[in-house]
């Protein structure tokens, strides 16, 4: 029997001779995720994208730019959702205004600085 896994768009395979030897097969898996795991598990989903997106994928993996296609689909869905925040903060900033609660603080303690040499 094959125990076989994907860490990081590597695939591992251990040979098993039975269930009860799958234990000893997952040891000599290296952990090769160990840097990202406290970030939390992933969830493996399948993504229709157009030819030309997955040739630009393939391409900056074998360019060295990207490590595999996850970990590049994964850093532009990364910079979709700064870009979402950052849109959110924007309309809050439009709304509310820029006023804080410490900028009175702040006037004071410019007003009453003094630098020493």
């Amino acid at each position: 029997m094959l125990f076989r896994g994907e860490v990081h768009g590597r695939t591992v395979v251990a040979q098993v001779s039975s269930r009860s030897d799958l234990t000893a097969a997952e040891e000599r898996i290296p952990f090769w995720d160990a840097s990202w795991y406290h970030e939390g598990m992933t969830t493996q989903i399948a993504v229709r994208l157009p030819d030309h997106m997955v040739a630009f994928l393939d391409a900056s993996v074998a360019d060295g730019k990207a490590p595999s296609r996850a970990a590049l689909v994964a850093a532009a869905v990364e910079r979709q959702m700064r870009w979402q925040a950052a849109q959110q903060d924007a309309e809050t900033l439009r709304t509310v205004g820029t006023a804080d609660d410490l900028d009175d603080l702040v006037s004071w303690s410019v007003a009453h600085a003094t630098l020493e040499p």
